[in-house]
């Protein structure tokens, strides 16, 4: 496969939780490939903005703290004005395969739909049919908006679904309890990997505190990867 990660963006929000989110960035500035990697300190207050932003091909820095809701509108009218063509929402305490990437674009070019690659147990994720060979790929309603890979096309159509909304609800994110919810109203399906490609941290370790959020199928890079960072940062596995 073509190399194509150099028409991706990938834009990470950080607010606080200084360990994870530099040992989230550090994995994302080695899997990349060529993606130009944003990182937007929403004005985390426990050290300066800066030395995270420092670490991206580019970065911002909120003078107030915005919120993701807020942020990941701001990031898809960047990204529509950008030059690139392909756009990636992670979070700052995530690990991400070497793979990812790749795995992104061969789903993308299956479904043109926009695609996860953190398959989590909730229920409403994993509701779906699969269209892959083996099982590898469901179509589901909904999906995790820890890992969302999608075009300009979806941009525009989550943008104006958003513009079109806010006219009628100034709060309409909130109405549907965030950013993940909201998405999944504007879009019709997702395409989910059922190969975790990404794993999800919280401040305690991974989200087993949170059985709903538990990455299923990690690669095998990630289940020692994530060993490796929770033994380093002192979490419980």
């Amino acid at each position: 496969m073509a190399d194509r990660s150099s028409q991706t963006i990938i834009f990470m929000p950080v607010f606080n939780r200084r360990d994870i989110a530099l040992e989230s960035i550090h994995n994302m500035r080695m899997m990349r490939g060529s993606a130009h990697l944003k990182i937007i300190d929403d004005a985390s207050t426990q050290f300066d903005g800066h030395e995270m932003t420092a670490l991206g091909d580019s970065g911002e820095v909120h003078p107030q703290n915005m919120g993701i809701d807020a942020t990941r509108i701001s990031n898809l009218a960047e990204f529509i004005a950008s030059p690139f063509d392909y756009c990636y929402f992670t979070d700052s305490d995530t690990l991400h395969d070497p793979q990812f990437l790749d795995r992104a674009f061969q789903m993308f070019d299956l479904t043109a739909s926009v695609c996860c690659l953190y398959n989590s147990c909730t229920p409403s994720h994993r509701n779906g049919f699969s269209i892959d060979v083996g099982n590898e790929i469901s179509i589901t309603r909904s999906a995790p908006g820890v890992s969302m890979f999608f075009d300009k096309p979806t941009a525009m159509r989550l943008l104006t679904y958003y513009l079109d909304a806010v006219r009628f609800q100034p709060n309409i994110i909130k109405s549907y309890r965030g950013w993940d919810w909201f998405f999944c109203a504007a879009l019709p399906h997702f395409a989910q990997s059922q190969v975790s490609y990404v794993e999800h941290m919280y401040s305690d370790g991974l989200h087993v505190g949170n059985g709903s959020d538990v990455a299923m199928n990690p690669t095998p890079f990630l289940q020692m990867e994530g060993r490796r960072v929770f033994t380093q940062l002192g979490i419980p596995l």
